[in-house]
């Protein structure tokens, strides 16, 4: 006599390959964020040589925003992509807050900041709108 094992099967929705590509988008992003936090604490003339930053502190404490933005994005990220139904809400706080931030370095860096709010825009889009896919 054999015995049968049932297996269970998660249904997944058409959209949650949308909520993965915002996890790894926020990988990404959160990776730019934390590498631009480096540069700006290692060297903060060389970050803005020449450039105009609309900044409220200085460089060295903007660069320690990003790279805690960034340390943020990547783990909320990594949750996202691992399908954590907890991620949702901080990975929207805190692409809107990345998303946000990219609008001081508009002047400075004008093509890489509408491109990075473009992407958390994608991100924010996939979250807010798919979110219940997971």
């Amino acid at each position: 006599m054999t015995s049968s094992a049932s297996h269970t099967r998660t249904r997944t929705g058409a959209w949650t390959g949308w909520m993965a590509f915002g996890g790894c988008l926020m990988l990404v992003i959160g990776c730019f964020n934390v590498v631009g936090g480096i540069a700006a604490l290692i060297n903060d003339e060389v970050f803005a040589q020449g450039k105009h930053v609309t900044v409220l502190f200085d460089l060295t404490q903007w660069g320690w925003v990003h790279l805690i933005l960034g340390a943020g994005l990547v783990v909320v990220g990594a949750a996202l992509i691992n399908g954590s139904d907890w991620a949702r809400l901080p990975g929207a706080v805190l692409v809107l807050a990345n998303l946000l931030s990219q609008f001081m370095t508009l002047p400075a860096y004008p093509f890489w900041a509408l491109l990075v709010m473009a992407f958390d825009g994608v991100v924010l889009w996939a979250i807010v709108a798919h979110g219940d896919d997971l």
